[in-house]
């Protein structure tokens, strides 16, 4: 009874082992893929912390949404949907050592939902403040991003609201003057000009005025002339 109660448990015992000997070496096998087979995108490889993507950023609809992710070629600007399925690629940078450019916070949708800015700037901790600019994007991808050079290319700008579906304020920071503080411009998308906001606003108020003026002078031809004084 003992021979064959023996023979019974030999083969139990000899799976269980081999079993604790698969179970032991799976994580083994584990750790050294997550070592050796796991691919880190562009940004994990240049340490860029999460925040710096920020959060997803709603069209004033609310019917888009737009974010930075890094999908494999670097950090990039992206746009989906409400549910956020399929995202489509807004820009294209191509994120290496040689070349870090990649879009950073803020973004602010313009107020028809046709545009997104965002703040340009490289990752690198060597180069200039200059390599940093406001970007403006089409958000359905239909024309490329157009990069905010004017007044100056020696301003680090960076935007700060909508004034209008195609007017964006920016501020702007001059290399020679890193310690003093920024000016504030206006860019306007139709013209591809950026003014100083003095300058903008007071373009905006002649503007006014002549628009007031053409009023009044249509209103007072469009008047009933008065009748013959009866002497």
């Amino acid at each position: 009874m003992r021979i064959r109660l023996l023979v019974t448990l030999i083969p139990v015992l000899g799976l269980v082992l081999l079993a604790g000997a698969a179970g032991a070496a799976a994580p083994a096998k584990a750790r050294g893929i997550s070592k050796s087979a796991v691919k880190l995108t562009p940004s994990e490889r240049a340490g860029i912390p999460p925040e710096a993507f920020g959060s997803p950023v709603a069209s004033p609809d609310k019917s888009f949404w737009v974010w930075i992710a890094d999908f494999g070629d670097g950090p990039n600007l992206f746009v989906a949907d409400s549910t956020k399925a399929h995202p489509r690629a807004l820009t294209h940078y191509k994120f290496t050592p040689a070349s870090d450019l990649m879009p950073g916070l803020p973004i602010r949708w313009s107020p028809d939902g046709r545009y997104v800015a965002y703040y340009e700037y490289s990752h690198g901790g060597g180069r200039v403040p200059t390599s940093s600019h406001a970007v403006v994007a089409a958000a359905d991808g239909s024309s490329p991003p157009v990069r905010v050079l004017q007044p100056g290319k020696d301003l680090n700008t960076r935007p700060t609201e909508w004034l209008s579906g195609f007017e964006l304020r920016f501020k702007g920071l001059r290399e020679a003057s890193l310690a003093g503080g920024e000016d504030a411009f206006v860019f306007d998308l139709h013209s591809g000009l950026a003014r100083t906001e003095a300058e903008f606003r007071a373009l905006k108020a002649a503007q006014q005025a002549a628009a007031d003026s053409a009023a009044r002078a249509a209103a007072a031809a469009a008047a009933p002339a008065a009748p013959p004084v009866k002497k």
